[in-house]
């Protein structure tokens, strides 16, 4: 009876189709106040990256070239942040896409760089615990896409990596000055107000709202009321 798209981008495919609607992802609506805060004695930045090796249909082949340039932008980005004092944890999202592989090449090429560095890779099935680490991390660096949702729902500082029109498309429509880097380009955007950034407030609270439509057509049909949005 309807859908709900994430994006306004895919939404504008539809125009004149009425029941084809936009809302923000449905990762919004997560309960952060159930998720532990614990701050951590030594600050820690949180890594979430993918191998641009790894081929499906939803990745440009293409990709594959950018490799050492983003290996290679990462690893500077994060000898700065060690130099700066801070742990670094990268996050396994996806094993079968080898993100356990690729956080082993980028803690191993910085544990050559910096010995003293304390670095670890956490890979666990625990939801919860990964939602508890993100929330309670200094800085985010996101390649992931439902990283960069959830370092905007912490709150945390944070820079993204792209590589599909689908992130850009949703930092357009969502926050147009987070900082990142367009692994695609080889170019960094929006850092003139700092590296890392999060969104604030009162721009979340809108976003939240507004997420709680995304299963609007789904609440109906079964009669559930959905979040207003007024």
């Amino acid at each position: 009876t309807g859908t709900v798209f994430r994006d306004k981008k895919t939404v504008s495919l539809f125009q004149g189709v009425e029941n084809v609607r936009y809302a923000p992802d449905v990762v919004f609506n997560l309960q952060t106040e159930q998720i532990k805060t614990v701050p951590e004695k030594v600050p820690y930045a949180v890594i979430t990256p993918i191998d641009l090796d790894f081929k499906d249909v939803s990745r440009d082949p293409k990709l594959a070239e950018r490799k050492d340039f983003y290996l290679d932008s990462i690893i500077k980005v994060a000898t700065q942040l060690v130099d700066d004092g801070f742990s670094l944890k990268f996050m396994v999202f996806g094993e079968e896409q080898n993100d356990r592989g690729i956080s082993e090449v980028l803690l191993n090429k910085l544990a050559q760089m910096r010995p003293c560095a304390n670095l670890e890779i956490i890979e666990t099935e625990n939801i919860q615990k990964k939602l508890e680490i993100l929330k309670n991390s200094s800085r985010l660096i996101s390649t992931r896409y439902h990283s960069m949702i959830l370092g905007w729902l912490f709150q945390v500082p944070q820079l993204v990596y792209i590589y599909s029109d689908k992130m850009l498309h949703v930092i357009d429509d969502l926050y147009p000055t987070q900082s990142y880097c367009d692994i695609r380009a080889e170019s960094l955007k929006n850092v003139d107000n700092g590296l890392f950034c999060k969104m604030g407030d009162v721009q979340l609270a809108s976003i939240i709202k507004r997420a709680g439509l995304q299963f609007s057509y789904l609440d109906k049909f079964l009669e559930v009321k959905p979040v207003s949005t007024q």
